[in-house]
C-alpha cells in the first residue's frame, strides 16, 4: 500500500487446509480494484490516474500483492490491457457499467465482460482472484453493504458459469480507518458497513463452495488494515 497513506495491509493466506495445491494451478486472472491492478487505469487514462507519486502505474509505492501471489505459484499479474491476465482496474466497483468517477474504469461485471470479449476460457489450472467492494463505499456512497455483496455473488456465480473453478476471495479492509475517516463519526459507519458486507460476502463465499467442483482457497484472506505509527 502507498505508504504515504500511513497504513499498513497485511494478507494472510491459509492454503495448508484447501483441496487444490498451489503447485496444481499456473495461471491466475483477477478481477477487482486498485488493491490488485497492475497498470489497467494508468495505461486506459494515459498515465494521469496512478502516476506518481504512485509506482510503474499501480495505486501503491511498489508493487501489489497479486504480483508476489502469482508468482508464487509459478503465474502472472500482468495488466490485460498490456497483454495479461490481471483485468483489475483503479477505481472500480463491484458492479456492472463504469465507475461513477470516471467512463475509463470498467466495473467488475465490466472486466468479466473484457475477459469474454478476449476469447479468454478457464481451465482446471486456473486461479481467479475477485477483490472489490470498497469503492462502492467510499466513493459512490453505497448505504447498502449487503447489495453489493450480492453483486459480488453474482460476479462469483457468472465466473463459475465461464468454467472458473479455483477462487481467491478476499474481504474488505476495515474501511473506517482510512485515514480521512478516522477519529470522525464515519469510522464508526463505514467500519459496520465493512462489517456487514464481510459477513455476507462470506455467506456467498460458502455457497459457492458448496457448488460442483468449485474450490475456494481459504474462504476469506484475512486482510487487516491496520493504523501505524
Amino acid at each position: 500500500m502507498n505508504s504515504a497513506l500511513n497504513l499498513r495491509m497485511v494478507l494472510v493466506l491459509g492454503v495448508a487446509s484447501v483441496a487444490v495445491a498451489a503447485s496444481a494451478l499456473d495461471r491466475v486472472f483477477t478481477f477487482g480494484d486498485s488493491l490488485s491492478d497492475t497498470g489497467n487505469t494508468f495505461n486506459a487514462s494515459f498515465g494521469l490516474a496512478g502516476g506518481p507519486p504512485y509506482w510503474n502505474g499501480r495505486f501503491s509505492n511498489g508493487p501489489v500483492w497479486v504480483e508476489g501471489f502469482s508468482a508464487d505459484i509459478g503465474g502472472a499479474a500482468v495488466a490485460h490491457r498490456l497483454g495479461g491476465t490481471n483485468y483489475a482496474y483503479g477505481g472500480a466497483e463491484a458492479n456492472t457499467g463504469s465507475a461513477l468517477s470516471t467512463l475509463l474504469v470498467p466495473n467488475v461485471g465490466t472486466q468479466i465482460g473484457l475477459w469474454q470479449a478476449a476469447g479468454n476460457t478457464f481451465s482446471a489450472t486456473d486461479l481467479v482472484v475477485l477483490w472489490a467492494g470498497g469503492n462502492d463505499f467510499v466513493t459512490a456512497n453505497s448505504t447498502n453493504p449487503l447489495g453489493v455483496a450480492a453483486n459480488m455473488a453474482t460476479h462469483m456465480n457468472t465466473l463459475y458459469g465461464l468454467g472458473a473453478r479455483n477462487f481467491v476471495l478476499p474481504n474488505l479492509p476495515m474501511l473506517g480507518y482510512i485515514p480521512r475517516y478516522v477519529g470522525t463519526a464515519n469510522e464508526a459507519v463505514f467500519n459496520a458497513r465493512t462489517v456487514t458486507f464481510n459477513t455476507a460476502l462470506a455467506g456467498h463465499a460458502a455457497d459457492l463452495r458448496a457448488r460442483p467442483g468449485a474450490k475456494v482457497l481459504k474462504s476469506m484472506l484475512l486482510v487487516f488494515l491496520m493504523k501505524c505509527g
